[in-house]
């Protein structure tokens, strides 16, 4: 079986590898109390700016779900996109931790000021949650990028309605490269509080953290990390694989790679007969639906999620499922090459 499921099925970059075996080194001090750690935070400092306030942890659904934990009082709520991955993706986690959701349809991954006003009308009295989030994922699960100026928007929209603005970023640097930018530039800029910075999905073993622009939020995030499991003893190990990430922009050379292998897929099958694509192509994601017959012979070939078996409206009777395919930092044009050829192969 050949991968394009996701950018999870990559494996590491092998300049982590060797951060991690640098880091393999003697006895430190256990819990964050370690030079890598601290190394660590200065470097967050340097790329998000001054006051910004880092803690490493294992996973993406930590990355959401502890932070908004530790902001969110329990009668109040997050206002996020439909296929938002709190929403979808991370088991209720998010809602196991006595904080509710609030989702609106919004267009291929991304929700507006528009959307969440109606939400606000919940703010009256004791009967309801009450919003006080608005969570955004950058880049959306269905691949595309928020512009600085719709997360500008956001961010003013929840200004002016007391309400704190969370970025799921675990994607950030497909983002960031797609539209030549800084990671600062469309997270902390835009006024993002609270940013879930991924590294699992760009070229870390396992490795996130949660990065706190707010003053306000971080104080106590320790002790909501150590009682949410997310406090690593040998934590030296999260972050000298985060510290390469970071060091000489590995982050944009990984995602770029990504990005330019989802390009140069796009390049290759645009127009092939029976083909369409469903989302507009951006990062290291391509949407699109083929022929029942065609998704059904290059699965047996290919591991690709599917993301619903409904039939186009134009197309009731051969349309298959809506169909994911993921590169990552590590996919080659010699694979993509010959998955565009297989695309063609299975719609012969």
């Amino acid at each position: 079986m050949k991968f394009f499921a996701s950018d999870n099925n990559s494996g590491v970059h092998p300049l982590v590898l060797e951060a991690i075996q640098a880091a393999n080194t003697g006895n430190v001090a256990s819990y964050g109390d370690d030079p890598f750690t601290r190394e660590l935070e200065g470097r967050f400092k340097e790329v998000f700016g001054e006051g910004t306030r880092a803690f490493p942890v294992s996973n993406g659904t930590a990355a959401n779900v502890v932070p908004m934990r530790a902001a969110l009082r329990p009668w109040e709520g997050v206002i996020c996109d439909f296929a938002g991955h709190i929403n979808t993706d991370e088991c209720g986690a998010l809602e196991a931790a006595g904080r509710k959701i609030y989702p609106v349809a919004g267009v291929n991954g991304k929700i507006t000021p528009e959307l969440c006003a109606p939400l606000l009308r919940l703010r009256n009295g004791c009967h309801h949650v009450h919003p006080r989030m608005v969570y955004v994922t950058q880049s959306t699960e269905f691949g595309t990028a928020y512009s600085v100026e719709e997360l500008k928007a956001l961010s003013e929209f929840c200004r002016q309605n007391d309400l704190l603005l969370h970025m799921d970023g675990s994607r950030l640097g497909n983002a960031a490269a797609h539209l030549n930018t800084s990671l600062r530039a469309i997270s902390r800029d835009v006024g993002v509080d609270v940013l879930a910075l991924g590294g699992t999905k760009n070229g870390l073993m396992g490795a996130e953290a949660v990065l706190f622009f707010n003053p306000d939020l971080a104080p106590d995030f320790e002790l909501h990390r150590k009682q949410c499991l997310q406090l690593m003893s040998k934590m030296r190990f999260v972050s000298a694989q985060l510290l390469a990430l970071m060091n000489n922009e590995l982050w944009r050379q990984n995602a770029s790679q990504a990005n330019a292998a989802t390009r140069l897929l796009a390049d290759r099958i645009q127009g092939l007969p029976g083909l369409k694509f469903t989302r507009p192509v951006q990062v290291n994601a391509i949407f699109l639906r083929l022929p029942k017959a065609a998704a059904e012979k290059l699965l047996q070939e290919y591991a690709i999620s599917t993301w619903t078996d409904l039939p186009d409206t134009d197309e009731p009777i051969v349309a298959g499922p809506e169909m994911r395919i993921m590169t990552c930092f590590n996919t080659t044009e010699q694979q993509v090459e010959e998955l565009a050829k297989a695309i063609a192969a299975a719609l012969e």
